[in-house]
């Protein structure tokens, strides 16, 4: 068989008989019917002569002549550009600054001993914690001690204790005296609340017994 002769098959898509030198065989052509692009075959044996001998439809070419017009975007200076933005509000942020409390340094390994007398000092309130993790205010110018069972009426009692007395007098420290067998966290929460109405002085005393 000389490279003249033909290969016959048909077009797998429309079914058009086709015909192509041997030579083209495992080349691409197009179907002049439907203009798909096929693979020619290999021609059949001479004892399969009754049989329909189809072409195979070519892959796709997705590969674009355009070259570098659309070519692969590189990534790298974008992600350059966003660890620069990462530090840059990593050196910009603004940090909450944390106030430190002031605790009374003990002078032996027993807590503060209980004080019948409080005296009435000018400026300072004090929150008292007792033994049942109860609060308890009093400030200059009250009459007597006032109890706070709750954080909500602890908020309250303190925002009437910063107003002062009326002529001018405005508590600046904030004196947290608890009991040994109070919860630490109302203790914390006291001192909190000190920070948070912007008292300039927050200071923690421990108390044993009744008070």
């Amino acid at each position: 068989m000389s490279d003249n002769e033909f290969v016959r098959f048909h077009c797998p898509v429309c079914d058009g008989r086709l015909a192509t030198k041997l030579a083209n065989v495992d080349l691409r052509v197009q179907c002049p019917e439907c203009i798909s692009s096929l693979i020619v075959p290999e021609p059949l044996d001479q004892a399969d002569g009754n049989t329909v001998l189809y072409a195979d439809e070519a892959p796709l070419n997705i590969r674009s002549d355009k070259g570098s017009n659309e070519a692969e975007m590189d990534m790298t200076p974008m992600v350059d550009v966003t660890f620069l933005l990462l530090i840059f509000f990593m050196v910009t942020a603004a940090f909450t600054m944390q106030k430190s409390f002031q605790v009374p340094t003990p002078q032996d390994n027993r807590p503060s001993e209980n004080v019948i007398d409080k005296p009435e000092e000018e400026g300072v309130i004090r929150v008292r914690v007792d033994e049942f993790s109860s609060f308890h205010v009093f400030a200059t110018g009250w009459d007597e001690e006032v109890e706070a069972p709750s954080e909500q009426e602890l908020r309250r009692k303190l925002r009437e204790a910063k107003e002062g007395d009326g002529q001018g007098n405005v508590p600046n420290t904030l004196i947290v005296e608890a009991h040994v067998d109070a919860n630490h966290e109302k203790v914390i929460l006291a001192m909190d609340l000190g920070t948070e109405f912007e008292m300039e002085n927050v200071k923690l005393q421990t108390i044993e017994g009744d008070y």
